[in-house]
């Protein structure tokens, strides 16, 4: 389960293995993202007025506004992508807990994302990730 926090409508999108659930501030279920249309994400991260999801070996972009789907990028060998991140200029890094890596994808152009490993081994299992502005690192 994750939960990402949507200032834009004004409510918290928590994913719950088969789609994403819209809860109100008083905690009330009242809504799915994108009136139900299966986005289910082991990673979720808004930036802006996009949500960004993960389901299997794709990142999806998500209007916040309309809730549209707006695109997708597979990331080709991809074992378990779980973590998220962003910068807000169109730059989201996921972790991939099986082959212990990290992408960076460029959705600068939404239309037409692209993609690169930044990170090939991590030694360690990632489960998660941040981004430090200030310091420009994750």
């Amino acid at each position: 389960m994750k939960l990402e926090f949507d200032a834009i409508n004004h409510r918290f999108l928590v994913s719950n293995g088969n789609n994403i659930v819209e809860v109100n501030s008083n905690g009330v279920a009242i809504g799915e993202m994108g009136g139900g249309v299966p986005v289910s994400s082991y990673g979720m991260e808004v930036a802006g007025n996009t949500l960004f999801t993960i389901d299997g070996s794709r990142v999806y972009a998500y209007n916040l506004i309309t809730d549209e789907l707006l695109s997708y990028i597979t990331i080709s060998g991809a074992g378990f992508l779980n973590g998220m991140a962003s910068d807000n200029q169109g730059r989201v890094w996921v972790t991939d807990f099986s082959t212990k890596k990290i992408t960076e994808i460029d959705f600068s152009d939404v239309l037409n994302p692209t993609y690169q490993t930044v990170v090939s081994n991590t030694v360690v299992t990632p489960n998660g990730i941040c981004y430090d502005a200030a310091n420009n690192r994750l």
